[in-house]
């Protein structure tokens, strides 16, 4: 499926020009229709150009600088953007597509209150104009409000029937919002026409939803069907294996899919996702190595390392080698420093040199409970346990959650004679292991394992 534009459709440049311009002479007109037509051809350096020159001749005219605001904000120039479309809403307070603008340029400005309720305007002045409802619902998925953006680009749907990627885009909000039987409804008749695969695609995103593996697994295989060319449809399927502690089908899929799409690093990380859930660590430390590979400056390859640190083994030094060498690229992200620091643990190194790198990645962000956690491990080696502590409380102020810093806190109390305080940090350890067991236990239940079927149909 196409990605959705995120600015207004540019069917709207075309919109208020095409009334009558009682402030502007009929050599201006000219002009702006000119100028509104090289903008719906996306020339919007010209297009800006001679509408800067019209708003100059003509300030009071509400569609001139309502069309320059537009363009501005396509150039990604917001503030001057802003400006006009602010006055322009004041010139013609009546027009639903100015308002729209508006509320475009607010949700820039990251003013959302006023942006709704722009956007509330726009819908009160023109509740039954359907290329509203369309700018609307980007304007709605656009601000993360996806329930909304669902309900007005249902209503486009069904206002625009020649627009064939419409319920599709209606089905992906509705799953952004958590609502998957919509998401069902309106993807299901696209099922059987050229959007087929993705149709399929979304049905078993719904079906995830629902909780209905069975079918989940069957609209995922039939996406992958009618588009083996495309890794989406693949990747959904293994990770619907995946969420279900059914790795070894995944496994299979994505042995076959990394054949045919040997430059996708996401496939590949998957693929190493797989093998380290069928216990197979060495396999699955292959597979992030080459994720990396692929795409050395993406910084999720390098996280999947973190659990396969202290099982690297003849390979520990190129983990290291390769995290350092992003942690030198990226000084600013705590990420790299805090693998290096495992990497080096694992190898025995010294505990001041571990620190050094655990304190360069709470530089970089203070709020990485990871690296205070593991600081207070070359702490305690040093003998400087109040300072560990100091390490273990910071990071459950970060995550008050993690139970096994509650365990070395209570370790560390105890190490202070503070008896009471590691009474109560054991007891707190005791509850969180068990709300772990019961959540495992519910997961077991909602997600068993799959009977699956992976030959070619």
């Amino acid at each position: 499926m196409s990605r959705h534009r995120r600015a207004l459709p540019l069917a709207i440049f075309g919109l208020l020009a095409s009334c009558a311009l009682a402030q502007l002479t009929p050599e201006a007109q000219s002009e702006l229709q000119k100028a509104s037509e090289l903008a719906a051809r996306g020339d919007f350096l010209r297009a800006g150009k001679a509408l800067a020159a019209l708003a100059t001749s003509f300030p009071n005219e509400a569609q001139v600088r309502y069309q320059l605001g537009l363009v501005l904000m396509r150039q990604r120039k917001a503030d001057a953007a802003a400006e006009h479309l602010e006055a322009a809403a004041k010139l013609d307070p009546s027009s639903a597509l100015i308002w729209l603008a508006v509320a475009q340029a607010r949700l820039v400005k990251a003013d959302r209150k006023g942006a709704e309720e722009a956007a509330s305007r726009a819908d009160s002045l023109s509740p039954n104009e359907p290329l509203v409802w369309r700018a609307l619902s980007m304007f709605y998925a656009q601000a993360g409000d996806f329930a909304a953006a669902a309900k007005y680009e249902s209503q486009w749907t069904r206002a625009a029937p020649e627009d064939r990627q419409a319920p599709l885009r209606a089905a992906e909000y509705y799953l952004q919002a958590g609502m998957p039987d919509p998401a069902i409804a309106m993807a299901r008749p696209s099922a059987k026409d050229d959007n087929g695969a993705d149709a399929w695609r979304i049905l078993g995103e719904a079906y995830r939803l629902k909780r209905d593996p069975a079918k989940a697994v069957e609209a995922f295989q039939q996406a992958t069907r009618l588009d083996p060319g495309e890794p989406r449809y693949v990747a959904g399927l293994a990770q619907l294996f995946l969420d279900h502690n059914t790795p070894t089908p995944a496994v299979m899929l994505l042995e076959e899919a990394v054949l045919r799409f040997d430059k996708d690093a996401d496939l590949v990380r998957m693929l190493g996702l797989a093998c380290y859930a069928t216990g197979d660590a060495e396999r699955a430390l292959d597979q992030f190595l080459k994720a990396i590979d692929l795409e050395p400056e993406s910084p999720i390859g390098y996280a999947a390392l973190e659990t396969l640190i202290p099982e690297a083994g003849a390979r520990l030094d190129l983990v290291a080698r390769k995290v350092q060498s992003f942690a030198a690229r990226h000084p600013s992200s705590p990420l790299g420093h805090y693998l290096l620091a495992l990497a080096l643990a694992a190898q025995g190194q010294a505990p001041e040199q571990i620190e050094s790198l655990l304190r360069k990645a709470i530089a970089a962000d203070a709020a990485f409970w990871p690296a205070w956690f593991e600081l207070h491990k070359p702490l305690r080696a040093s003998g400087r346990i109040k300072e560990a502590a100091a390490a273990l409380e910071k990071t459950l102020a970060l995550k008050p959650d993690l139970a096994p810093a509650r365990y070395s806190l209570a370790q560390v109390y105890a190490s202070l004679g503070d008896t009471a305080k590691a009474v109560e940090q054991r007891k707190l350890h005791h509850r969180l292991m068990l709300e772990e067991r019961q959540e495992t236990e519910r997961r077991q239940r909602e997600m068993p394992k799959l009977s699956y079927d992976v030959r070619a149909r």
